[in-house]
């Protein structure tokens, strides 16, 4: 089964601004709750200070974030991140990152001009994640 996220729209709204606004890839840790295998919840995007940013790359400290998920009862469920001027696919860089991080979800913002587009996905489903806004 594909699978649902729920994200709040302002906060995955202010993503995609900062986004467009930056050629460099821009990352939010995501924190929420996985309810069931096919629900998660976002509750909170957390931007971390980042190690890297370029225009093809973005790594950041995961400290910050931990620690605002357990003030917060919460958990990192995954990341998101934009692809300045490109498709929002999950790339091999990404899966195998996806893995590697342990992440529930992913999310790729693609950038093209003023305009956004965005998916998220598990690791376990090619298909992209149904979004419900809340």
């Amino acid at each position: 089964m594909q699978g649902k996220v729920q994200v709040h729209k302002p906060q995955l709204n202010y993503f995609r601004r900062r986004a467009r606004n930056s050629k460099k890839e821009v990352l939010a840790f995501l924190l929420g709750t996985v309810t069931s295998p096919t629900l998660t919840k976002i509750e909170k995007f957390y931007y971390p200070e980042l190690l890297v940013q370029t225009g093809a790359a973005v790594q950041a400290y995961t400290d910050g974030a931990r620690a605002t998920a357990a003030k917060l009862n919460l958990k990192i469920v995954g990341s998101i991140h934009s692809h300045s001027d490109w498709v929002p696919i999950l790339s091999p860089t990404d899966y195998k990152a996806h893995i590697t991080d342990g992440d529930r979800v992913s999310g790729i913002v693609g950038t093209n001009g003023r305009h956004t587009r965005v998916y998220f996905w598990t690791v376990d489903s090619a298909l992209p994640l149904e979004i419900e806004y809340v």
